[in-house]
Parts: C-alpha cells; structure tokens; sequence
C-alpha cells in the first residue's frame, strides 16, 4: 500500500465504526483473512502496517487525568 491509496484507504472508510474502518483498512491492505482475525492479531497486523508504511517507531501523545499534563513519547 502507498500513501496514496492509504489515503483513499482512509477517506473511504473513516465514516466506519472503529472496527469495521480496522478490518477495511486491513482488507485495502492485503490481509484477505481480517474479518476472522482475533483482536490480538488484528493489532499487530494494523501495527505491523504502520511499521510498513511509516518505520518502526510510533508516536504517542496522552494526558494525564489528574493534572492534563500531556505527554509525547514513542515507542518501537
């Protein structure tokens, strides 16, 4: 998949609910099993995905719920 069509990839699906939108993702992107993965093996897929398309590492960006200090970070 390249950044074209995982932006008609996006477009396409981003008025899905979350999963549905995951398992056309996956679909758009090869994996013709993603309807019957388990969840687990439909994160790493989606995770082995973002790897493919952008590196191995992701950014991550939280707040906390005590005090709303956000937090950047990534991870591999």
């Amino acid at each position: 998949m390249n950044a074209s069509e995982l932006l008609q990839a996006w477009e396409r699906g981003r008025s899905l609910p979350p999963l549905e939108r995951l398992i056309y993702l996956l679909l758009r992107a090869g994996w013709q099993d993603a309807e019957s993965l388990t969840v687990g093996r439909k994160n790493r897929s989606l995770l082995a995905l973002h790897e493919e398309l952008f590196g191995p590492q992701l950014a991550c960006v939280v707040r906390c719920p005590q005090c709303d200090t956000k937090l950047e970070f990534t991870v591999s």
